[in-house]
């Protein structure tokens, strides 16, 4: 977090104006964005799981109106993403799978940064090969390509290429 970012989330009003921003170009999510914008709707037992792992950590913005709300990085979004896809396709459980991301967590927040910043996707789907997604528990290899398939899947579907830039960023 940067040293502007934690000034917006601690002055109410400029968090207002953060979240006027599309997520997709702030790179920080609510809690209601981040349940739309991931494949698998994280209920708020799953997240504090997730933050118990070590997988994440919500940083918290002050309201307007008083009291505090989380607030989930992008990097945090595209780390649960990983787990909650990986869990829900080869079936096994949600600590097991959110270890695996987190023994990895560099290897991991690599991959998703080159994806999110070059955009490239064309090949990821056929990156995952046959049986990759059981070895992705436990191999370096099969993780990265089912990570990056993960982030590919995670950009496609929040149509990140049609986040429009307001005019004061052009």
């Amino acid at each position: 977090m940067t040293s502007h970012s934690a000034f917006a989330y601690r002055e109410p009003a400029a968090l207002s104006a953060l979240l006027g921003l599309d997520w997709r170009l702030r790179g920080v999510l609510t809690d209601a964005e981040l349940g739309a914008a991931l494949a698998e709707a994280p209920a708020a037992p799953t997240l504090r799981q997730l933050q118990r792992l070590g997988l994440v950590k919500a940083e918290h913005g002050v309201r307007p109106q008083g009291g505090r709300m989380r607030l989930w990085s992008l990097e945090a979004a595209l780390r649960m993403e990983i787990a909650l896809s990986l869990a829900a396709l080869t079936g096994v459980s949600l600590t097991r799978a959110a270890r695996a991301v987190s023994d990895r967590l560099e290897t991991v927040d690599r991959i998703a940064s080159e994806v999110v910043e070059t955009g490239c996707c064309e090949t990821a789907a056929s990156d995952v090969r046959e049986g990759d997604l059981t070895r992705a528990l436990d191999e370096d290899e099969a993780l990265e390509r089912f990570a990056r398939n993960a982030v590919c899947d995670f950009l496609s579907r929040n149509r990140f290429k049609d986040a429009a830039r307001p005019a004061f960023l052009l």
